[in-house]
């Protein structure tokens, strides 16, 4: 950079690293290579292979406007973060269940940090996108 020393830039980078880490551990997760197929009561029955259903607390699953599809990826709050550690150490990497014949996909579960994390800040979130797209 023109102008600034090293370590201006050493620090600057510090910061906007730490600008970037959650202040507490992820319990929202975005769950990607979801099936297209797949509905916010297709996931909760997956969840529910591995968890409670106290374990959770928010789901939601978009879907594209005047379409059969969602649009592959899906939410889910957590309702601690141990479990969300737990239930992604279990699930990364695997396929999605095969319960469901007529749904049936070769596609591998990912999962990611939701950039909004919380219930509440979820709901509110996912309330005023439905609002504005309505």
């Amino acid at each position: 950079m023109v102008g600034c020393s090293a370590d201006y830039t050493t620090q600057q980078a510090r910061m906007d690293s730490a600008s970037i880490q959650p202040a507490e551990p992820a319990t929202t997760i975005m769950f990607r290579n979801i099936p297209r197929k797949h509905s916010a009561n297709d996931v909760v029955a997956e969840l529910d292979l591995y968890v409670t259903r106290d374990a959770f607390d928010f789901v939601y699953v978009p879907w594209f406007r005047n379409s059969s599809s969602n649009m592959g990826h899906a939410f889910v709050n957590f309702t601690r973060p141990a479990v969300e550690l737990a239930f992604a150490s279990k699930l990364q990497g695997t396929q999605w269940s095969s319960r469901w014949p007529s749904k049936k996909t070769p596609k591998i579960i990912r999962m990611v940090p939701a950039s909004v994390q919380g219930f509440t800040a979820n709901l509110q979130r996912f309330q005023l996108h439905n609002t504005a797209s309505d």
